[in-house]
């Protein structure tokens, strides 16, 4: 994790869900944000296996430090960011070269992901996308301000609308030219 992950530092206790009430609380954030997670990663055009895997890592550190996390939506999103890259950067250097097989989606939190024709065009059309472009859009789709993108990504809010302003244009172009 970076030096930007949003920890709260006054009054910070030990890490880790302390009692009941705290482990009530991730459990009903986890079952309401986990779907948008994946969401969010496969508009960045990880597949739903993928995406799946990276929201779990990321639910996983935020369960150790649930009690120190100060704005939990946008760190989750900045670690499955992340975890995607180091999931990434791990599977290339498996020696063997051979994936294990994937699981069914029918089952498991993966299932409460069900995506409509629409939005397979939406995530196809974010997939041509250039990978800053994909990354800006996502969070925009997900409700964050382009002041709050540039905080959580490190750029300045300027690049963040530049981003977005050509995301935008790219995916009108992409989508009004497969409806015609």
């Amino acid at each position: 994790m970076s030096d930007h992950v949003i920890l709260r530092q006054a009054g910070a206790r030990a890490a880790g869900p302390a009692g009941s009430a705290t482990r009530s609380q991730f459990a009903e954030f986890y079952a309401e944000n986990y779907p948008l997670i994946v969401r969010f990663l496969m508009r960045q055009g990880l597949d739903a296996h993928e995406a799946a895997d990276a929201a779990q890592a990321a639910f996983v550190e935020a369960f150790r430090c649930w009690g120190l996390i100060e704005r939990p939506r946008a760190w989750l999103r900045t670690v499955s960011h992340r975890m995607h890259l180091k999931q990434v950067a791990c599977h290339h250097d498996l020696s063997t070269g051979v994936l294990p097989e994937r699981p069914s989606t029918s089952t498991g939190p993966l299932g409460q992901v069900v995506l409509k024709e629409e939005e397979q065009r939406v995530l196809a059309a974010l997939a041509a996308l250039s990978e800053r472009q994909r990354l800006v859009m996502a969070w925009r789709l997900d409700g964050f301000s382009h002041e709050e993108i540039a905080r959580e990504l490190g750029m300045t809010a300027a690049a963040v609308r530049q981003a977005y302003v050509r995301a935008r244009t790219a995916l009108k172009a992409r989508l009004l030219g497969e409806a015609s």
